[in-house]
């Protein structure tokens, strides 16, 4: 089979991680082109265009209309264009309507995004969305959102969990703690994500004050974005630099999460929650916002709190200090939820939906 993607660019996210994963299992076997819009400096790139058997195509502008004329001309060698992204989605839309042989296929990331502000909007994406013969959505709640806004009455939106290399996490070997500036015998809470107003790491930083003992207790954080420079400031301001870790971008991240003892995900919103599965597989209790899409992966396995409650966050966290045998149970829990979403489902459902 014949299969390309197309994407904005390939940074550090949910979406570029998918585009890797399809990328390195179905190469050796499959014809595979990604397409992305903008370049950009990023280790995901890097390894896609290091990779044996893949047609890589990029170019230099997110908005450039020309993406249309150059998706119809490429899309003519492949089989199924799976698209993700906007504005992605928009230029392949149109690309399509000169394809009508060719099949196309979206993932929906998201419970939310800014485009879904503007009533005005929602007849320009139901025909946008309707120009996709799927639709897969990466969880229950993300389609319940899309079919509020594009109509219930689509019967091409699916829903396919996203998947992550449990392997990976159960086995990698933790780094110390003294690596990251920690002495050993203190508590590290560890969160990995995008500085951006979804994630929300300002919630987990005004949660120090109410740990308790909270000298021998550090916050640790892997990641870069826009916000980054706003949540260094707040630590600062709070006088609490010491016990508060910025790590930037780190393509260690599994070793880092095992070397954790709490693992938290604050996000304002989230389609899924991928970060929340590399940490259960790591075998770490989870705490995490309950919110759409995040709170059905954690529900049940670790511990949820009400989403910009830096209390409640707090309360939670002491409460898995404290107790030894509650932190064993859940992180054997979080181990054990975490199989559900074995990268090897989801590869397997979205190839059954390409040869369908």
């Amino acid at each position: 089979m014949q299969i390309l993607y197309v994407i904005d660019s390939l940074t550090v996210g949910g979406a570029e991680r998918l585009i890797l994963d399809f990328a390195k299992n179905l190469s050796k076997e499959h014809k595979i082109g990604v397409y992305v819009l903008k370049r950009v400096d990023s280790y995901i790139q890097e390894q896609v265009l290091n990779m044996e058997g893949i047609s890589f195509y990029c170019y230099e502008s997110l908005l450039s209309p020309l993406h249309i004329i150059r998706i119809v001309r490429i899309a003519k060698n492949y089989d199924v264009v799976h698209v993700n992204l906007f504005p992605a989605l928009y230029w392949a839309a149109i690309a399509k309507c000169f394809l009508r042989n060719k099949k196309f296929v979206y993932t929906e990331h998201s419970t939310f995004n800014k485009r879904r502000k503007y009533p005005i909007l929602r007849k320009v994406e139901k025909w946008i969305y309707g120009q996709y013969d799927y639709i897969v959505a990466i969880s229950n709640k993300v389609r319940e959102s899309l079919l509020v806004w594009i109509g219930n009455n689509k019967r091409n939106v699916v829903t396919i969990n996203n998947g992550v290399d449990i392997r990976k996490f159960t086995t990698a070997k933790a780094v110390t703690k003294s690596m990251l500036g920690i002495d050993d015998g203190h508590v590290m809470i560890f969160m990995s994500a995008r500085f951006s107003a979804a994630k929300d790491q300002s919630t987990v930083v005004k949660s120090f004050p109410f740990l308790l003992n909270n000298r021998k207790i550090h916050i640790v954080f892997a990641g870069d974005g826009p916000l980054l420079e706003n949540v260094k400031l707040l630590a600062e301001q709070m006088g609490i630099s010491a016990n508060i870790h910025f790590l930037g971008f780190r393509n260690d991240i599994p070793e880092i999460i095992k070397a954790s003892d709490i693992c938290v995900l604050s996000s304002k919103w989230e389609g899924f929650g991928l970060v929340a599965v590399e940490y259960m597989a790591a075998g770490k209790p989870v705490i995490a916002s309950n919110v759409d899409g995040l709170n059905d992966v954690v529900r049940g396995a670790g511990m949820l709190f009400e989403q910009g409650n830096e209390k409640e966050l707090a309360e939670k966290i002491n409460l898995l200090i404290a107790d030894g045998s509650l932190y064993t149970q859940m992180s054997k829990n979080c181990m054990k939820r975490s199989e559900l979403y074995d990268l090897s489902h989801m590869i397997s459902s979205y190839f059954s939906l390409y040869k369908s």
